[in-house]
């Protein structure tokens, strides 16, 4: 001290000038250099502090020496915590009092001189105490700021907390400061930090930032922070693939590869916005060696993790034996995938870009960036398509504002150049592929190659898939076309089924849902359905089926004309026969109509056609079981077995029919010949045409019963359409000119000119009515061949073939004749009936042909006469009678009754002829009340039918209140009556008023008989005897049940003493 006593200068600036350390000093085996073991160097090594006589204003001088101006943060942390040195202990006994500017100042021991081990080297911590917790926090590096203010953890306000704030904590804590990220607290808080800071970013500790002190926090939230890992690939093929480096403590340094594998990879792509998916882990300085640090040894992550500090690993800049040799590197793969396609392997192009899909300009993309999308997908091998038309769509997110330019042997879209970055897309259309535009397809249990189910091959990559089938009531037709195509055999017709209705096929596999195509796609993968194809559900029974095939090619070979033989139809280059008969519940039946009719229509003949006998048959391969519906396409479309296996059968033989007609004649039953062929209209030529030619023609015209007549010289002219056949030459029992032996069915001439001209004599058709209550009215049957046959009753056309009907019975008494259908049903001899009203023979009406024919319907049955029954009646032969004309039908009024025309009704009612009288009797059961329509109805008895006779109009205009009650039983009545229900019986025979001989035995029954003739009710009917005045009466012989006289067992004149008289129990007529 003498020299400050001589310089009191440079006393001053001794102490108050900051002296310079020249002692090096270091922090080891914390998360920060501010924080560790403490190490010292003298003499260029370096060795540990004991913590003998160490206090914590021994670590205020080490913080000081590391930069620390808050000497009141520092404080010792026990050796346990930072674990033990190696090498020397450098300092024994440190003992410093606080002020001091190195620790070399300090009190100690000499160095290197010690008892202590390096289980007791000291710690120290500078730094501020900090943590981020709460809040959102989910890993060691994100969470709400929290910092120790005087043994009190608080957050930090995050008013006026920035990134250069957050930058600070993220170096304090042990992460680099530049991947420091602010995040939004969603904890709220009354209670903050009474300290805010504002920093500059780059300070080591916030305690060397401004601080401020703060009284509110005006947001209410703490401020939070994510401490990310800055990172990144060097040197690789793209920005996905490189060197890993990673910043630590404001350096760059790499990664030792040391236990480094995919789980470490899939972190590292996370943490750069990749895929994780087939993140790979490549060691070995596969990318080139780094340079600078290695920062991270024997890193070991679990996969899941969003930084890598939140795996496990040595500390980081610890001493390791990793050389650059070993620096560890990552591939990346572009995630990609193909959108709202029909499935995974076909769609729009999207690429991830940062978690966002974007898509690409379809200007930008050529096959070969395809082939390495497909590639990527697992998708290898396939027929690759690239659409431009923006089929799928262009999706929601943005579009890449660059293409690609591949070589086709990539591994990652990513490895492909990038090619010039463009304002717009030309197209505005999404780029999309099809990896497997080639879609595996078959038919199965179909009856040829064209048609049977679906069966579809959904691929799930290069090397596996599975068969699916389509439920039936989801395909279309426009989903068949594109099936068909993909079959090849493409038909813009294709025809769709229920597999097991038509081919008796149930389903095998699930079943996919609806193909969504519009026809023009050659692939169903090209497709564009309202969703991905996905699993659906329908029963294996409504599985999808198509028919691909074209208009079957059908010809009829070795017959007598161009319209008859025996058919056969050409399949995979051979003609095949038509088996006759097919089996139906073990029994064989002929083909049908609607088989036949099919195959005229294949032959271009709208007629319908019908067998023929055998032709001998040429092909041993034959289509068995044909049943065709008449509604199908094509004769592929019936059901049938499979086409073309051999099978020893009759094979059918037809004739397509003809439409013939007589032209110019002088009645409808006489002309020049015409016979249509294919639209047009010839004649046939008069050369060698007999009256056996002539038959076929009156039959084909319609005419039915005939007497065939050529006339010569072509009497009704030549006609303007030339002529069609030249030789026909008929047995005379051919239903049709085609089953002649006709030619040449095209434009010929005629040897001497003449044309074929008829006279078609019409023969009566007999007709009759059987099973009816009267001669007009019952089953109607026809005589065809000495034959008696029903007409059918489908296809009848109603009441217009009932009055020709009826006209040609000569019972047209009514405007009002009636038809039904009746019970008795087998073979009739027609069908579809349809008569237009003046025809003069049943047979020229139209009709199906003649000949036996089965009816699943019931047969005709008509009522020549008017409509009339009897209502509200006692029994079958009484009531009140309702009439009908012009189809109004109501009651007729009682005022004017008389016997004739009791007598007509009730002879249409029962066809029962006697002489009738009225009884004057009461008409009107009380209580019903009725519409009276016709006041009278006058006939003279004998009329067959109440319209023949003279009547008031028909019009409801009356002012008749009781309606007629017919009475159509022997007339009964009672006479020196008591009152109107007890009398002596008299009845009406023979134009005669008789009384009945009193039977002691009978007399109950008689009593009971007579009381219901007079419509009174019977139950408690009762007789008594009164003498005969007269002797001669009738005898009867009846029993109780008898409804009438007429229908008792005898009938006599008889001389008797006493006559019956009865008594019927008093009530209303019974209903």
């Amino acid at each position: 001290m003498p020299a400050c006593q001589f310089n009191t200068i440079l006393c001053w600036l001794l102490f108050t000038l900051p002296i310079v350390s020249a002692t090096n000093i270091r922090l080891m085996g914390g998360k920060t250099p501010y924080s560790g073991r403490v190490e010292v160097e003298h003499n260029g090594v370096w060795g540990t502090v004991c913590d003998d006589e160490f206090t914590v204003n021994s670590a205020k001088v080490v913080c000081r020496m590391l930069g620390f101006t808050d000497m009141g943060l520092a404080e010792v942390v026990p050796p346990r915590v930072f674990g033990p040195g190696s090498g020397v202990i450098m300092l024994d006994g440190l003992n410093c009092t606080g002020h001091e500017e190195d620790v070399a100042n300090c009190s100690h021991n000499s160095w290197q001189t010690t008892d202590c081990s390096h289980k007791e080297d000291i710690g120290v911590n500078c730094q501020t105490h900090l943590r981020l917790t709460s809040g959102n926090a989910i890993t060691i590096h994100d969470g709400q700021v929290e910092v120790n203010i005087s043994g009190v953890w608080e957050p930090i306000c995050s008013d006026n907390f920035t990134l250069s704030e957050a930058r600070v904590v993220c170096g304090m804590i042990g992460f680099s400061f530049n991947g420091a990220q602010l995040t939004s607290s969603h904890t709220y808080r009354n209670t903050f930090s009474p300290i805010s800071y504002s920093c500059h970013g780059a300070e080591k500790d916030i305690s060397l930032c401004v601080r401020r002190n703060t009284s509110t926090c005006f947001l209410s939230s703490a401020a939070s922070i994510n401490c990310r890992t800055p990172i990144r690939l060097v040197n690789g093929t793209s920005s996905q693939s490189g060197r890993v480096e990673v910043e630590y403590r404001g350096r760059w340094g790499t990664i030792c590869d040391d236990g480094f594998d995919d789980l470490e990879a899939k972190v590292i792509c996370r943490m750069l916005g990749f895929s994780t998916n087939d993140a790979k882990a490549l060691g070995g300085s596969n990318y080139g060696e780094g340079t600078g640090d290695i920062v991270v040894n024997e890193m070991r992550c679990i996969g899941n993790e969003n930084d890598i500090s939140e795996c496990k690993s040595s500390d980081w800049m610890s001493q390791s034996n990793c050389k650059h040799m070993e620096d560890a590197s990552v591939e990346c793969k572009t995630e990609v995938r193909l959108s709202d396609g029909p499935t995974r392997y076909a769609g729009r192009l999207e690429i991830q870009n940062n978690s966002v899909w974007e898509t690409v300009c379809s200007d930008l993309v050529d096959n070969k960036t395809a082939v390495v999308v497909c590639r990527m997908l697992g998708f290898e091998g396939g027929n690759i398509s690239v659409y431009y038309d923006g089929r799928f769509k262009n999706g929601s997110g943005s579009m890449k504002s660059h293409g690609y330019d591949c070589q086709g042997n990539e591994t990652d879209i990513a490895n492909c150049k990038s090619t010039k970055t463009i304002v717009s897309c030309s197209t505005r259309l999404s780029a999309a592929f099809n990896c497997y535009s080639n879609t595996p397809i078959r038919l199965q249990d179909g009856t040829t190659m064209f048609n049977g189910r679906v069966e579809i091959y959904e691929r799930e990559n290069a090397a596996n898939g599975y068969w699916r089938e389509i439920c039936y009531d989801q395909l279309t037709i426009q989903d068949a076309m594109v099936l068909c195509k993909m079959l090849g055999h493409p038909n813009v017709h294709p025809r769709t089924f229920n597999a097991y209705s038509q081919y008796n096929s149930y389903g095998r596999f699930s079943a996919m849902s609806s193909i969504g195509c519009t026809g023009n796609e050659t692939d169903i993968s090209g497709c564009t359905p309202s969703n991905q194809w996905a699993l659906t559900y329908c029963s294996t029974s409504n599985r999808a089926a198509i028919n691909c095939a074209q208009k079957s090619t059908v010809r009829v070979a070795d017959g007598p004309s161009i319209k008859a033989g025996r058919v056969e139809i050409l399949y995979n280059g051979t003609w095949l026969g038509i088996c006759r008969q097919r089996l139906i519940n073990y029994n064989y039946y002929d083909i049908t109509a609607h088989d036949i009719n099919i195959i005229c229509k294949h032959l271009g003949y709208n007629q319908s056609g019908y067998l023929m006998s055998e032709v001998q048959p040429r092909s041993k391969s034959v289509v068995r079981n044909l049943d065709c519906s008449s509604t199908e396409g094509d004769i592929s479309d019936c059901k049938s077995d499979t086409w073309g296996v051999e099978y020893p059968c009759d094979q059918a033989a037809i004739v397509c029919n003809s439409s013939v007609r007589l032209v110019n004649g002088s009645s409808e039953r006489s002309g020049r010949v015409e016979v249509l062929h294919q639209g047009r209209w010839g004649t046939i030529c008069a050369d060698e045409f007999t009256n056996r030619e002539a038959a076929v023609v009156c039959r084909k015209a319609g005419i039915r019963l005939w007497n065939a007549s050529v006339l010569d010289d072509s009497p009704f002219g030549f006609g303007n359409h030339g002529n069609l056949l030249k030789n026909v030459s008929c047995k005379s029992s051919e239903h049709d000119i085609g089953e002649c032996q006709s030619f040449p069915w095209n434009e010929t001439s005629c040897v001497d000119g003449n044309v074929a001209t008829v006279f078609c004599q019409v023969l009566e058709t007999p007709i009759r009515l059987l099973g009816g209550k009267t001669p007009f009215d019952g089953r109607v049957e026809l005589q065809f061949k000495n034959d008696w046959k029903p007409i059918c009753y489908r296809g009848y056309n109603g009441k217009i073939s009932t009055d020709v009907l009826c006209h040609l019975l000569e019972y047209n008494f009514s405007r009002d004749s009636t038809y039904t259908t009746n019970s008795d049903y087998s073979n009739s001899l027609l069908r579809d009936l349809q008569c237009v009203g003046n025809e003069s023979d049943i047979s020229l009406c139209p009709s199906s042909d003649w000949g036996y024919t089965y009816c699943s319907y019931y047969g005709l049955t008509i009522n020549c006469l008017s409509p009339i029954n009897i209502d509200g009646g006692f029994t079958q032969h009484g009531g009140y009678a309702r009439v009908q004309k012009n189809g109004l039908s109501d009651y007729m009024c009682a005022d004017n009754l008389t016997a004739e025309t009791q007598a007509v009704m009730c002879k249409m009612l029962l066809n029962v002829t006697r002489v009738y009288e009225v009884v004057k009797e009461p008409y009107f059961k009380p209580g019903f009340a009725t519409n009276i329509l016709v006041d009278n109805i006058l006939c003279s008895g004998t009329e067959e039918d109440y319209q023949m006779c003279p009547s008031s109009n028909w019009d409801y205009n009356t002012k008749c209140k009781n309606p007629a009650l017919i009475r159509c039983n022997t007339p009964v009545r009672l006479t020196d009556q008591k009152n109107m229900y007890t009398g002596t019986v008299e009845v009406y025979l023979n134009k005669t008023w008789s009384n009945i001989c009193f039977h002691p035995i009978r007399k109950d029954e008689h009593a009971t008989m007579f009381c219901r003739m007079l419509g009174y009710n019977y139950g408690l009917a009762n007789a008594r005897n009164v003498t005969a005045y007269i002797k001669s009466n009738l005898n009867l012989t009846c029993n109780a049940n008898t409804e009438d006289i007429d229908k008792c067992v005898s009938i006599k004149k008889s001389f008797c003493d006493s006559i019956l008289a009865i008594t019927c129990q008093k009530d209303e007529l019974v209903g």
